[in-house]
């Protein structure tokens, strides 16, 4: 399964990716709301689940939703 892990904060970003990866995930990580719209473009076809955080910079996780739900 390929998973989106979308968090402005670092560490939980990088912990929660890994921890997936330890169970036989694939992820790929974004860093705020447009990063996170970015790799959805560019892999709209791959990805099965997103992680997506609420408060973040740039645009938020609701924000992001919406544009992802254009894709």
């Amino acid at each position: 399964m390929r998973i989106l892990v979308v968090d402005d904060d670092e560490t939980l970003r990088f912990t929660l990716s890994s921890k997936l990866e330890e169970i036989g995930h694939v992820t790929l990580t974004a860093y705020d709301g447009q990063n996170a719209l970015e790799l959805v473009e560019e892999n709209k076809n791959d990805i099965d689940l997103i992680f997506l955080d609420v408060n973040m910079p740039r645009l938020s996780g609701l924000e992001a939703l919406c544009g992802i739900k254009k894709i």
